[in-house]
């Protein structure tokens, strides 16, 4: 039942008292501004609108994803004005397509019209122009992902729940027509999607602050002979780095650091770019070779995998793991109660899972998985972005 005009008006002035409450630049603030704002849009709207409103958003997507793809954003970046058949020479492409292509990008407001048929930048659709801090990466992945998403019905409807498990028979590798492959392996037989998919993982990560790894000082150094902190299949080493930072001065500079990864990941690493962290090749199928550290830290990496690759991954950590090792897991961790109307980001990496064979996990579905392996949850460090966590698990107590 739609809303009625007094409610309306009452959400309106509740609005405007929290937009006046606003401090600065108030990031959380403002999303929860915006919350509120998505809420009174839906309560308002009639039923046949939320139709056309998806109809809008799948067209407007399609259109970015023409833009970037034809480098139309490249070509406007710099310029007051540019024209459909500027552009069109430029890409070589009929600028009536063009014509028709920037329109629903002006309607949208997200171009600028300069007069007819002819546009320029705004501060949202110079987001999606190549550079650093950009949404470029990722959305040429979810472009990729997309393929998978539109197959996903019919993939349910002839497949059975072990095949949706099954890494080897994800929607994305089916899609692509290449089933026996994992995802990655898809992937990485066209360079041009590895490329974005790894440029996307470069982008900013999870919220940091979460975990007081500060506050493992006493322990730290009381052990100086064990680890600190193993980061498994940690990237280029951005964790690390953040941690040494935090404890640097807290703990001194000779605290233990490693970064694991696969051979090929470390040699584009150079050391100097991560002075005082130790590279060591590693697989983390296989059995872990520092043993008692005093972290085992991953980072969005096992919301990559279904439970029962999960379950290899961790118990191979567990067997290296002493009484008093920790393990961390950064990942997202869904409220057991879907959020109305709240931050959709987890819930949408969680479809990108549904397609490429991974999932996002509530608190009670990570207890579970950390007992199969001997493991215990200890506590979830929540972050102020809603569902932006740390797991923290740590052997089962006899």
């Amino acid at each position: 039942m739609s809303a009625s005009n007094g409610e309306i008006v009452q959400r309106i002035e509740s609005l405007l008292a929290s937009a006046k409450k606003l401090q600065g630049d108030d990031q959380y603030g403002r999303f929860g501004l915006l919350k509120e704002i998505d809420l009174l849009y839906q309560d308002v709207e009639p039923p046949i609108n939320t139709f056309f409103k998806q109809w809008t958003s799948l067209t407007f997507f399609s259109c970015i994803d023409i833009a970037i793809k034809l480098g139309l954003f490249e070509h406007m970046k710099g310029r007051e004005s540019i024209t459909a058949k500027e552009l069109g020479a430029l890409v070589n492409v009929d600028d009536d397509v063009i014509a028709r292509v920037m329109r629903v990008l002006v309607a949208s407001r997200f171009v600028a019209s300069k007069g007819e048929d002819a546009y320029a930048h705004t501060h949202k659709s110079l987001v999606y122009v190549k550079g650093e801090h950009t949404a470029v990466d990722s959305f040429n992945l979810i472009s990729l992902l997309a393929v998978s998403y539109i197959t996903i019905p019919e993939y349910l409807k002839t497949r059975s729940a072990d095949e949706l498990v099954d890494i080897r028979k994800t929607p994305y590798a089916c899609a692509y027509g290449m089933e026996g492959k994992t995802f990655y392996e898809v992937l990485s037989t066209n360079p041009d999607h590895l490329d974005t998919f790894n440029r996307s993982m470069s982008e900013p990560g999870p919220e940091w602050g979460m975990f007081p790894f500060e506050s493992l000082r006493e322990n730290v150094l009381a052990e100086p002979e064990r680890p600190f902190v193993v980061d498994i299949g940690g990237g280029k080493g951005q964790a690390l780095l953040r941690i040494q930072e935090e404890t640097g001065k807290v703990f001194g500079t000779s605290s233990q650091l490693i970064l694991q990864e696969r051979p090929d990941v470390l040699e584009q690493i150079n050391q100097d770019d991560i002075a005082g962290i130790t590279k060591m090749p590693y697989d983390f199928h296989t059995k872990q070779p520092v043993k008692d550290a005093h972290v085992y830290f991953f980072s969005q990496i096992i919301h990559n995998y279904p439970d029962h690759v999960c379950q290899d991954i961790l118990k191979q950590a567990a067997g290296a793991m002493g009484p008093s090792s920790r393990l961390l897991i950064v990942e997202a961790v869904l409220p057991a109660q879907t959020d109305v109307g709240g931050d959709m980001g987890a819930y949408l990496i969680d479809f990108v899972g549904l397609a490429m064979g991974g999932k996002e996990r509530t608190e009670k579905e990570f207890a579970t998985l950390l007992g199969t392996v001997g493991l215990e949850l200890v506590k979830v460090w929540h972050g102020k972005a809603r569902h932006h966590a740390i797991v923290e698990a740590r052997l089962k107590r006899a």
